[in-house]
């Protein structure tokens, strides 16, 4: 008997037109003794980090992968709006060092009600590995209106080999 570990993944893509799009994936792992070498690693900051218009690397994790697969991303912490009419922060999980519109989460903007100061917020992302070698996955923000920071930022990677 194989036992399996079955997740059930939806991506939302939102467009810049203001559309959203779902795709749905499924992740089958076999679990017990025929099960996969899943690698798991987190990466957190403890206390703020003062975001200004340039890209700043809040959190990375380093893997050195010895097949192709799958990485799972997830980033969540909570963004310190400063000057909370104007205020925006841009934040994406990326494998470089810059943080990209069409994938990011994007905090507050010049609409943000008075009272909210402190945002929470969560990612999640998807990269496929074609190839082994060292990947590195970095939580990277940017302040885009006004002054902000980030705090108690965290990052957590898994992998799923395609092979045993």
């Amino acid at each position: 008997m194989i036992n399996l570990l079955c997740m059930f993944i939806l991506i939302f893509t939102v467009f810049t037109s203001g559309h959203v799009f779902a795709q749905d994936k499924v992740v089958v792992v076999p679990l017990g003794k025929t099960s996969l070498p899943t690698v798991a690693a987190f990466n957190s900051t403890n206390g703020q980090v003062s975001l200004t218009l340039t890209e700043a690397t809040i959190c990375q994790i380093v893997a050195k992968l010895t097949s192709t697969g799958i990485i799972i991303a997830n980033a969540s912490g909570y963004i310190d709006l400063h000057d909370v009419t104007n205020s925006k922060v841009i934040c994406s999980i990326t494998k470089d060092s810059t943080s990209h519109d069409d994938t990011a989460a994007i905090i507050g903007g010049g609409n943000t009600i008075s009272a909210v100061k402190l945002i929470p917020f969560g990612a999640t992302r998807g990269f496929n590995v074609t190839e082994a070698g060292e990947t590195t996955i970095r939580l990277v923000c940017k302040g885009s209106v006004g002054t902000s920071d980030v705090n108690d930022a965290n990052l957590t990677v898994m992998f799923f080999p395609n092979e045993l």
